[in-house]
């Protein structure tokens, strides 16, 4: 598969060659307003890491923003940055130069590969977890702070795992609990690395569902760097793109196949993607190639 992205002044194409499938796959760019609510923002940010006196630079002179409300796929090829970028943003890793948005430490939750080493753990205690920035000296939990647990609980509709141990879960049911974590600090923002990695489809289709809700319903900002190229088209406002010039291209994809003419990606209803070939629209991607083999 080509990733590529397109100028709409020139109508100028630069291919990036990302997965090998006969699908090119075209980044429309837009241009963000200034007057755009963001709750995550970069300023000429660049980022790597520093070896002695040499710098390794992943990222350069990043301007990128993270809009409230939207569901944004970090997506490009292994060893890209997009891990460091994730971590540069939760400001666990220094950036190399630039800065970010003044975001108050507690503003951003963050789930990343990281096994839980605690398999004894319950699921409930692990939730828990995500109160902890904000308890006193006693470390006890308030009656609000056990509210906000049990409303996570709900959303991410994992009632049935409260009470069993990290070791007797599925790796899709350790994943809703870790994202349960994170959403009972109750932040603005979230960012994910790779939170459908090695899951089956419907566990994968589930997270990014959820995922997508969750930015919508409760207006968050939503970062997630993955591989999955078909949810990412299926779920995300806007796909951030790892370019091989250390920048990051910003757009809603369009499709092109070779041999059947051009397939867009268009906005239904305000966000919702929806795929379209001449005048015949698909609600989903598995409808698209169904379509195709007719």
């Amino acid at each position: 598969m080509i990733l590529d992205t397109k100028d709409e002044s020139t109508g100028h194409r630069s291919p990036i060659t990302v997965y090998h499938l006969p699908i090119v796959v075209y980044l429309k760019t837009i241009k963000i307003k200034s007057t755009i609510e963001t709750t995550l923002q970069t300023h000429n940010l660049t980022l790597g890491y520093t070896t002695g006196r040499s710098e390794n630079r992943l990222f350069e002179s990043l301007n990128v923003s993270l809009p409230p409300g939207q569901l944004v796929c970090l997506m490009g090829p292994n060893g890209s940055g997009k891990s460091t970028l994730i971590r540069t943003l939760a400001r666990l890793q220094r950036p190399l130069s630039g800065t970010l948005s003044e975001n108050n430490e507690k503003s951003i939750a963050l789930v990343l590969t990281d096994r839980v080493t605690s398999s004894s753990m319950s699921v409930y205690e692990l939730i828990t977890f995500g109160r902890y920035p904000y308890l006193g000296w006693n470390i006890a939990l308030t009656l609000d702070d056990k509210h906000i647990v049990d409303e996570v609980i709900q959303e991410v509709r994992i009632q049935h795992l409260v009470d069993k141990k990290i070791n007797e879960l599925s790796d899709g049911q350790v994943q809703m609990a870790m994202i349960a974590r994170a959403l009972a600090q109750r932040t603005p923002i979230l960012l994910l690395d790779e939170p459908t990695a090695h899951l089956d489809l419907n566990n994968r289709l589930e997270i990014m569902n959820l995922l997508r809700k969750l930015a919508r319903t409760q207006h968050k900002a939503i970062l997630v760097a993955t591989h999955e190229l078909d949810l990412a088209l299926q779920t995300a406002d806007r796909i951030w793109l790892a370019t091989p010039d250390k920048k990051i291209k910003v757009g809603i994809p369009e499709f092109e196949i070779s041999g059947n003419g051009k397939i867009e990606v268009v906005i239904e209803s305000g966000k919702s993607l929806a795929w379209r070939i001449g005048e015949k629209r698909f609600s989903s991607l598995r409808d698209l190639v169904d379509g195709l083999k007719q």
